[in-house]
C-alpha cells in the first residue's frame, strides 16, 4: 500500500496544502518538517532507532520529533546510551532542541 512506502509517515505529516489556489508541490507550505533532517540532511538507509534490548536491531526509523517550520532547530540527536548493559527502552530515545526566534 502507498501508506507502507518509504517516507509515507514523513510526506503526509511534511507534505503541506498548496500556499494559494493553483501551487504546486514545489512551493507548497509544509505542515511540520523532520528534525533530523533539518539538521542532518539526508538520512542514511542503515539509521535505525529500533534494537529491541539489543537482540534486534533493524535500519530504518520508527521514532521521529517533528515540528513547525516556525521553530529552529538547534540540535537532533539519537540517545544510544546504554547504563549496565541494560536499556530503559527497546527505542533509542530521539532528542531535539527547539528554538522560537
Amino acid at each position: 500500500a502507498a501508506s507502507d512506502a518509504p517516507g509515507s509517515v514523513e510526506r503526509a505529516l511534511t507534505d503541506g496544502p498548496p500556499a494559494t489556489a493553483g501551487a504546486t508541490a514545489a512551493n507548497a507550505i509544509p505542515l511540520l518538517r523532520d528534525t533530523w533532517t533539518a539538521v542532518h540532511g539526508a538520512v542514511e538507509p542503515e539509521l535505525g532507532t529500533f534494537h529491541g534490548f539489543g537482540r534486534d536491531p533493524r535500519p530504518g526509523r520508527i521514532d521521529w520529533i517533528l515540528a513547525s517550520p516556525a521553530l529552529v532547530v538547534r540540535l537532533a540527536a539519537i540517545d544510544r546510551t546504554v547504563a549496565n548493559g541494560r536499556w530503559p527502552s527497546d527505542h533509542h530515545p530521539v532528542v531535539a532542541v527547539l528554538v522560537a526566534e
